[in-house]
């Protein structure tokens, strides 16, 4: 998201599409739903810092030259979402506004509970590929960031609530 004009145009060629989530023990539709973004966006955060990590999800603390960037790009795209979905009087939380992102881990989809991950995301520490898994990933904290990748796949609901979900595609370390 370089300048003002991508974020506006981006947001403007968005479509959603709707999928009902369900649940995968006893088949049932729930009242929850997902609405991604076609095309996804990604975003590219400077020197953010790692504020918490576990196998799932990593929480940033975002630089704060990129919080008018993001919250233009996050107002437009809640904007174009609500002209585009009805929705009822329910809230759409805008978790790119609060100085922190949580990114969720890409893992490969498996049908076998695991407790060794290895993700599809990539860490660069000074341009040199590194493998991150579940063994590893805490190392994460040692590194000073340069910048990261997320992007933006879709918007959830769950019990009228509203939010972004962002994948980490790419670190880069100093």
């Amino acid at each position: 998201m370089e300048a003002e004009n991508t974020v506006i145009d981006k947001c403007n060629s968005l479509r959603f599409t709707r999928k009902k989530q369900s649940n995968t023990n006893n088949n049932i539709i729930l009242s929850n739903e997902n609405f991604f973004l076609n095309p996804s966006i990604e975003i590219k955060l400077h020197n953010p810092k790692i504020i918490e990590i576990n196998s799932k999800y990593i929480v940033f603390k975002y630089d704060p030259q990129d919080e008018v960037m993001l919250k233009e790009f996050s107002n437009n795209i809640i904007e174009r979402f609500k002209n585009s979905v009805v929705l009822d009087e329910d809230t759409v939380m805008n978790p790119l506004c609060t100085q922190y992102i949580r990114c969720t881990l890409p893992i490969p989809w498996s049908p076998y509970k695991k407790t060794h991950y290895r993700y599809t995301f990539d860490f660069y520490d000074k341009n040199q590929r590194i493998a991150i898994n579940s063994d590893n990933i805490k190392n994460l904290n040692n590194y000073e960031l340069k910048k990261i990748i997320i992007e933006v796949k879709n918007i959830w609901k769950s019990f009228n609530k509203y939010g972004f979900n962002c994948v980490l595609k790419e670190i880069h370390s100093n």
